[in-house]
C-alpha cells in the first residue's frame, strides 16, 4: 500500500477502470432487483444465491466510495467546498424529484394494463389510483417514504446527499479527523438497527426506518472515498484481489450465521463484509486504470440513468418471459432491463425537458 499524503499532488484523472466497475455495480444492483431465480435452484434462500449475494453485495458501496473519491478531486481542484456540496446534491435532489414524480405516477407492470384494459383504464386511471396510494403511505409513515420514496431503490440518492453534507461538514469545521470515526459509529447503529435488529444488541428505531437508509450506511463509504482520494491510498491489484477474497469470505461466513437470527435467512444491503469486499474491488478498478477505456466511457456515464430508470425497463419488458422457456429467460431478464434502461437513459438525455433526470 503506498500513501502520498500531499495534498498539493495532482488530482487522479477519471480512470477508465472505475468506469468498469461502475457499469458491472450497475448490473449487479439490477440483477439483485430482478429476483429472477425465485423458484428455481437459485431461490433466495438456497445456498446458490447466497454465494451469489455476498459477491453483488459490493456495488452500492462501491457507488458511495466513487460518489466520495471524486468529491475529493473536484474540490481538490479549487471548488469552494460550499459550492460544490450544492452543486452536488442539487442534481442529486433533482433526479430524486423527477423520479419520486415518475414512479408515484407509474403503475407497476404498465404495459400488462395497457394492453388488457386500454390507455385509459389500464394508464391513466390506473396512475391515478397509484399516485393516491403513494399519498395516502406518505401520510401515514412520512419518514419511511421521505427515505424510500415512491420505489424501494431511490433510497440511494438522499442518503448520498446527507453523506457528502456531512463530509463537507466536518471538512469545513476542520473536524475532519473525527469522520471516519463519526462513520463507523453512524454504520454500526445501522446494522444495528437492520440486519442484525434481531440479535442481542439489536436497535428497534422508535419510528418505521430502514437502517441503510439516510446517513447510516451512506456516510462510511463516502468518507473513506474521500480519504482514499486525499491521501492517494493505493493497492496493488493483487492485494486487493486478495482483500475481496477475504471480504467475500467473511460475507459467507456471515451469512451462514445469519439464518440463526435473520428472518431473511441472510444479511441485506447493510453487512460487515461489505466494510472489506467494497473498497478492496474499488481498488482493484484503481489499479486497472485502462480497463475497458472505450466502452466504460460511453456506458459509465449511463449508470446513473440505467439506475433510475431500472424499475419503469423491468415493467416495460418482464411479460416478455412468456415467449421464453423459464431457465432462459430468468437469466435473459437482466440483461433486457439493462439494455432497455440504458435506451431510456440516451433517449431522455437528447430531450431537454427530460435530461436533468438521467444527467
Amino acid at each position: 500500500m503506498t500513501r502520498a499524503p500531499d495534498p498539493a499532488a495532482p488530482a487522479s484523472p477519471r480512470q477508465a477502470g472505475i468506469e468498469s466497475f461502475r457499469v458491472l455495480a450497475a448490473f449487479l444492483i439490477l440483477y439483485n432487483h430482478t429476483k429472477q431465480y425465485q423458484g428455481t435452484a437459485f431461490s433466495a434462500f438456497s445456498p446458490q444465491y447466497m454465494l451469489l449475494d455476498v459477491f453483488m453485495r459490493f456495488a452500492v458501496p462501491f457507488f458511495f466510495l466513487t460518489a466520495g473519491y471524486f468529491f475529493y478531486t473536484a474540490f481538490e481542484k479549487g471548488e469552494p467546498l460550499r459550492a460544490l456540496f450544492l452543486r452536488y446534491s442539487r442534481k442529486l435532489l433533482v433526479w430524486y424529484a423527477f423520479w419520486t414524480v415518475v414512479y408515484a405516477l407509474l403503475p407497476r407492470d404498465f404495459v400488462g394494463g395497457w394492453m388488457e384494459r386500454g390507455f385509459g383504464e389500464g394508464i391513466v386511471r390506473a396512475s391515478g389510483y397509484h399516485l393516491l396510494r403513494f399519498g395516502t403511505k406518505f401520510r401515514e409513515e412520512p419518514l419511511y417514504y421521505l427515505f424510500e420514496s415512491s420505489m424501494f431503490h431511490l433510497w440511494f440518492l438522499p442518503a448520498l446527499v446527507m453523506a457528502l453534507g456531512l463530509v463537507a461538514f466536518f471538512v469545513s469545521a476542520r473536524l475532519e479527523r473525527f469522520l471516519l470515526p463519526a462513520a463507523v459509529v453512524l454504520y454500526a447503529v445501522g446494522l444495528l438497527g437492520s440486519s442484525y435488529q434481531n440479535t442481542r444488541f439489536g436497535i428497534d428505531f422508535p419510528f418505521l426506518f430502514d437502517g441503510k437508509d439516510g446517513p447510516f450506511m451512506s456516510t462510511f463509504f463516502v468518507a473513506l472515498g474521500w480519504i482514499i482520494a486525499k491521501y492517494r491510498i493505493r493497492l496493488s491489484f493483487r492485494k486487493a484481489a486478495c482483500l475481496a477474497l477475504a471480504g467475500y469470505g467473511l460475507g459467507v461466513l456471515e451469512n451462514l450465521a445469519a439464518r440463526g437470527f435473520s428472518p431473511e435467512g441472510r444479511v441485506l444491503t447493510l453487512s460487515c463484509h461489505a466494510l472489506v469486499l467494497g473498497p478492496a474491488m474499488f481498488w482493484m478498478a484503481l489499479a486497472l486504470p485502462e480497463m475497458g477505456r472505450n466502452s466504460a466511457a460511453r456506458l459509465g456515464k449511463l449508470t446513473p440513468g440505467i439506475y433510475l430508470s431500472q424499475i419503469a425497463a423491468s415493467d416495460m419488458t418482464w411479460r416478455l418471459h412468456r415467449y421464453f422457456a423459464p431457465p432462459v429467460w430468468e437469466f435473459l431478464f437482466p440483461a433486457v432491463i439493462f439494455a432497455v434502461a440504458a435506451a431510456i437513459t440516451v433517449v431522455f438525455s437528447k430531450i431537454p425537458v427530460l435530461r436533468k433526470g438521467v444527467e
